[in-house]
């Protein structure tokens, strides 16, 4: 074992066994509070916008300015504005893990294990970067924490990647470029009504567009961001047994 190297900060140890069960309350959150909005919150929001909609559009007709200070409420919207920061504290727990993960494996096998910690950690913010250098890292890591028995990490690792990458990315592809063929369609169906342009029903096509976007929209994404974040969290719990199987205890 290589002791050379020098070791994360003493907080990180003391506080390192509670890090794998704060990832999970915040991530449950995370999870309950996706469901909360796409299964129960939906139809509030899309009457807040549908409301929304038809002020800017009364208010263009007759005052001819879009409102200003306009925002979406509806009835506990209050999450929202709470996932927000669970959802940076998740993410700090999480790379925190990956940092303990990789110095453990850098103690274990020294240089064998590239990138640094905190080259690792950096890997997961860095921007394109983070689309493929994160997998190279977390794969030399299984390879050192997991040497007799590679193929549950890498599919983890492959799996969890696949879902927050690609999948992730083509679910918004998908989000914004359905919306703009319904309003291609839409917008046809209005060119073909009579030479007058109605505003009342022009109004109402627009809200119920709109309100029809939401739906798919908030659903997939939620989706796929609850299952990247199982799979996520599946990966790190394998290898932090890993770690904590292979390390004798550090005082």
């Amino acid at each position: 074992m290589n002791s050379s190297s020098p070791g994360p900060h003493p907080l990180l140890f003391r506080g390192g066994r509670w890090l794998p069960f704060l990832l999970g309350t915040l991530s449950l959150f995370l999870i309950a509070g996706t469901c909360f909005i796409i299964f129960v919150q939906l139809p509030w929001i899309q009457e807040a916008v549908r409301k929304m909609i038809g002020q800017i559009m009364s208010e263009l007709v007759t005052l001819h300015k879009l409102p200003s200070g306009m925002e979406i409420t509806y009835p506990g919207s209050e999450i929202g504005v709470i996932m927000f920061p669970v959802s940076l504290a998740c993410f700090a727990c999480w790379l925190l893990l990956i940092y303990r993960l990789a110095w453990d494996a850098r103690r274990t096998a020294g240089n064998l294990m590239q990138p640094s910690p905190a080259k690792c950690v950096l890997c997961f913010i860095l921007p394109v970067g983070n689309l493929w250098m994160p997998v190279k890292a977390l794969l030399n890591i299984n390879s050192i924490l997991s040497p007799t028995s590679r193929t549950p990490g890498k599919v983890l690792i492959w799996t969890a990647w696949a879902l927050s990458v690609p999948v992730t990315l083509l679910t918004l592809l998908y989000t914004l470029i359905h919306p703009f063929i319904m309003f291609m369609e839409t917008f046809g169906g209005w060119q073909e009504e009579a030479d007058s342009f109605p505003m009342e029903p022009v109004v109402q096509d627009i809200q119920s567009l709109f309100s029809a976007m939401l739906g798919p929209v908030l659903f997939y994404n939620g989706i796929v961001f609850m299952l990247s974040l199982l799979a996520s969290n599946l990966m790190i719990y394998y290898l932090d047994t890993r770690s904590r199987g292979m390390q004798p205890p550090c005082n």
